[in-house]
């Protein structure tokens, strides 16, 4: 009996042991598939906003190559525009029009991992913030004196991490940003129906191969820093976040000069199509806003 009850009590062990390595596994697989780099062929000759396109490379502080397009028709003042996860540079094409009518030169990078950029691991905004300032420190190199950045979920997140390493951004515009790595993880394991707790593994794998912890990567703790103009967009009907995060980031951040817009039925990366209209106004109106506060 009591070597029916060992042999028993070896076999329930052995296969919680496999059981656990498979869960680790298909974790590790998860967060693999999720920052794995998504390169694409990206056209060389382009046109934005009736512009041609310039193509040029920085390198980030740690060697990435970043490939880019830079519009120039009005010489002294320039927009970083950042693109979402699983996109490149042409995401951003309508949002770079509507800055270029506003006197705006725009400058449009693939970053890390996507794009013609270097195929190096995605890792959701934390380390791409080294992508956005190598094109800060180039416009700067190129006599560019007010510079502002616009980003999109990923490319927002970006932005936010960036803001305690450059706070002399002219202004800001995060559209779609999650507040917290946490959140994004989850809703999308909502819109799966999979118990958040199945996952452990995943958040474990993410943190090991981005190199940094879960409870860094929160957009919404960087907004404090956040001092210069700023605009956040969003949609009431996007499944990846929720009206109450944006909030959240506005409520943080510490800008003197903020604004919020909320588009009614917007969903995830699509507001710039949806509305076309409102969107332009509203990014118009910002801009008109605090290009009035400059000396002239």
């Amino acid at each position: 009996m009591a070597f029916r009850r060992r042999k028993a009590g070896l076999i329930a062990a052995s296969l919680f042991g496999v059981l656990l390595v498979l869960w680790m596994a298909l974790g590790y697989a998860v967060a693999f598939i999720a920052t794995k780099p998504r390169p694409r062929d990206i056209p060389r000759e382009y046109v934005i906003g009736g512009q041609p396109v310039e193509n040029v490379e920085v390198r980030s502080e740690d060697g990435v190559r970043i490939s880019s397009w830079l519009v120039r028709k009005h010489g002294k003042q320039a927009v970083i525009l950042l693109h979402g996860i699983s996109a490149d540079r042409r995401q951003c094409a309508i949002q770079a029009g509507i800055f270029l009518e506003a006197g705006f030169d725009v400058m449009l990078p693939d970053l890390r991992g996507q794009g013609a950029s270097d195929a190096t691991t995605i890792t959701v905004g934390w380390t791409e913030r080294r992508d956005l300032k190598a094109c800060y420190r180039y416009l700067r190199e190129q006599g560019y004196q007010r510079i502002g950045a616009y980003g999109l979920s990923l490319g927002a997140a970006t932005i936010a991490y960036s803001l305690p390493e450059i706070g002399d951004l002219s202004f800001v515009v995060l559209e779609s940003s999650y507040d917290t790595m946490e959140h994004a993880l989850d809703h999308r394991l909502d819109l799966w129906r999979v118990p958040h707790w199945l996952a452990w593994p995943v958040r474990w794998w993410g943190s090991w191969i981005t190199g940094a912890r879960e409870s860094e990567m929160a957009p919404v703790a960087y907004m404090p820093h956040c001092k210069v103009p700023a605009l956040i967009l969003s949609g009431d009907a996007e499944l990846v976040l929720s009206a109450s995060e944006t909030t959240e980031l506005y409520n943080r951040c510490a800008s003197p000069l903020k604004r919020l817009h909320v588009f009614k039925g917007g969903t995830h990366g699509r507001l710039r199509k949806q509305f076309p209209e409102e969107y332009a106004k509203t990014t118009r109106g910002f801009l008109d806003e605090v290009t009035a506060t400059w000396p002239k």
